[in-house]
């Protein structure tokens, strides 16, 4: 498996650009944080109605948590690097 990145030059700059492998699994990673960041929400949703509020709450703080993870390395890789078009 080749996970090498690709440089290219914009504007007189080298600029090195993931490769697809990289993004691929990067995006699977920030899938996961946010898949997990809804399924924690729901739980608290449900234990609310249950009147389990000490429960909910912190779930929630984790739903925040794991979104919070999942933003990371969006705004790392897809906001500061290129991507292949």
């Amino acid at each position: 498996m080749q996970l090498n990145s690709v440089i290219y030059t914009v504007y007189g700059e080298k600029i090195r650009m993931i490769s697809d492998k990289i993004n691929e699994i990067i995006n699977e990673q920030i899938n996961k944080e946010f898949f997990s960041g809804y399924l924690y929400l729901s739980m608290s949703a449900y234990l609310k109605e249950l009147g389990l509020f000490g429960f909910s709450s912190w779930l929630k703080k984790q739903a925040k948590e794991e979104v919070e993870h999942g933003l990371k390395p969006v705004s790392y890789t897809h906001l500061t690097l290129p991507t292949k078009a």
